[in-house]
């Protein structure tokens, strides 16, 4: 069985260097039953091309992209030649146990499946605060599998909700035969209109607990909070793309939004209550992440994030229902 691995990548060349070298490990190398090629779309400048031609013979070829990175992933897919599509991003790392895990999964000819994204290597406060927090319920409800098992230890049967694009199985005949690619208007949250149409295809989709990767987040503020509105606004016009994919617990950031805005207009005491609600439970979770990890001088972190997380995803999610704003 022959494995297409798919990395977009933008002026990352530390990063990307990094996972590659976390790509080709023996057991991927040494595997008699399964071989791969790696394809790489970059755009920026000219060292990324540089790197992969000196430093990694097993890239199959590389190219500079335009358009959005749903535009570049089609067109590897459209140059792959293997039986299944693994997509990695360019600042995700693959652990020493990550092949060995994939591999038992692969004989079982799935359709879909993937696991969540873990901490990167050496982070820093910043980066620790933010990792900690994505998984939490109150941050990101029924998507928190995507960056931690949450204590899950078993494969389970799921839906676009537990996947991530960063580290994410597709069998490649399954595109092919339902003419199905990334959808090239949307610039994040693609895989979720990909994954949703296969889904309504009746295509099985597995979640496996232990098949993580090290991905770096975005912790400089500015980028994080974009990047949060992105998920936000994205949502939001998938939705209006696919309507039966709509799921109500996505509009409650929203909801929350708009309570504070109407709070700033009318501060009664009365409207002052589940703003003090939604803290007291933001502080139960914060307690419960920093006792469980140990790291309790990152708590007033991991609260702002929580706080940021619901916001300006909520903006975000409002956004996307306005015809003429891009993000």
């Amino acid at each position: 069985m022959k494995i297409s691995i798919i990395i977009v990548t933008f002026n990352r060349r530390e990063l990307l260097e990094n996972l590659l070298h976390s790509i080709i490990q023996p057991a991927l190398i040494d595997s008699t039953k399964h071989s791969f090629e790696i394809l790489v779309m970059w755009n920026g400048v000219d060292e990324t091309k540089k790197l992969i031609e000196s430093l990694f013979p097993y890239i199959k070829g590389h190219e500079k992209g335009h358009g959005t990175p749903a535009e570049a992933r089609n067109i590897l897919i459209s140059k792959a030649e293997g039986d299944y599509l693994l997509f990695l991003d360019d600042d995700v790392l693959l652990p020493a146990t990550y092949w060995e895990t994939a591999f038992q999964y692969l004989d079982k000819k799935l359709d879909v499946f993937g696991g969540p994204d873990g901490p990167y290597p050496e982070i820093d406060d910043n980066e620790r605060a933010l990792t900690l927090a994505l998984p939490s319920p109150l941050a990101t409800a029924n998507t928190r599998y995507r960056h931690s098992s949450n204590g899950q230890t078993e494969p389970s049967e799921t839906c676009e909700k537990k996947l991530i694009l960063c580290n994410l199985w597709i069998k490649s005949s399954l595109l092919k035969q339902h003419y199905l690619k990334f959808d090239k208007r949307f610039f994040r949250n693609e895989e979720n209109v990909l994954l949703f149409q296969l889904q309504s295809l009746g295509k099985k989709m597995l979640y496996i607990p232990k098949l993580s990767v090290g991905h770096k987040k975005k912790a400089d503020y500015r980028y994080f909070i974009r990047a949060v509105m992105k998920s936000g606004y994205y949502r939001t016009k998938s939705f209006v793309a696919f309507p039966r994919s709509i799921d109500i617990l996505y509009f409650v950031p929203s909801l929350f939004v708009i309570y504070l805005f109407l709070l700033l207009l009318f501060p009664t005491k009365v409207m002052c209550l589940p703003l003090l609600v939604y803290l007291f439970l933001n502080l139960i979770f914060t307690a419960r992440i920093v006792s469980l990890s140990k790291c309790w001088s990152l708590f007033p972190r991991i609260f702002t994030n929580q706080l940021l997380i619901n916001i300006f995803y909520g903006i975000g999610f409002l956004l996307g229902f306005l015809p003429k704003i891009n993000l």
